[in-house]
């Protein structure tokens, strides 16, 4: 939308640059890590429990920056080789096999967790979703108000300038929400596909190892008559 500029005029055009800038402030600094139920989160702050478990610094693409160790348990943990870490890491499988193995019966088990999961974070960002558009909505409305009074040569008032502020924050604050649901979404599925593969790895039989074939017998020549 075109404004002309007068008193007023680089009202509008402060708002707008702030519409685009505060979501990349609001955005950073996101923090993935696993609750006590094993499940990744992705907030703006770590518990003190999730932080001795390890957990991972986003970046505003969602991509880790850093990693912050710790120990605790993954959701499988995968067995690297070390003569230091094995121990550790055969103790944490366990524990989560344990855990696998009581809480469900079948692959469809854990299939079914994972849909009615997804599904919740799904109807979470449908709701961030519709707010976005609403926001979106409310701030036409609001530049508009302002470029109407501008066309009349009169000032923006700092209650609409307020509101029009008010307006950017709350829809950075769901821009950071909606990409923390998007990225736990993709987490959850990472997660359970994970859990799904192990328990059909501990249902699967292994295979008896044939016994050794004897050995053949050694034959030795006669002694010799003398």
């Amino acid at each position: 939308m075109n404004l002309r500029r007068n008193r007023a005029g680089g009202a509008i055009l402060v708002l707008a640059l702030a519409w685009n800038a505060i979501p990349v402030a609001e955005a950073a600094n996101l923090y993935r890590y696993r609750n006590d139920q094993g499940v990744l989160v992705i907030d703006h702050t770590v518990p003190a429990g999730a932080a001795q478990r390890g957990y991972e610094i986003l970046g505003r693409d969602g991509k880790v920056i850093e990693t912050v160790p710790a120990a605790g348990i993954a959701a499988v943990p995968e067995e690297r080789p070390g003569p230091a870490s094995s121990a550790e890491q055969r103790s944490e499988r366990e524990k989560v096999d344990q855990y696998l193995l009581t809480s469900y019966s079948s692959v469809a088990d854990i299939e079914a967790v994972k849909a009615r999961r997804i599904e919740e974070v799904a109807r979470e960002i449908g709701v961030i979703e519709v707010r976005l558009d609403e926001l979106g909505r409310r701030r036409l409305a609001l530049e508009e108000r302002a470029a109407n009074l501008q066309r009349g040569g009169k000032p923006v008032s700092k209650e609409l300038l307020a509101e029009l502020e008010t307006v950017a924050a709350q829809a950075a604050q769901a821009r950071a929400q909606l990409a923390e649901r998007q990225l736990q979404r993709t987490e959850l599925a990472e997660h359970y596909d994970a859990y799904a593969r192990r328990f059909t790895e501990l249902k699967t039989p292994v295979a008896a190892t044939p016994p050794a074939a004897p050995a053949p017998a050694v034959t030795t020549a006669p002694a010799t008559a003398r």
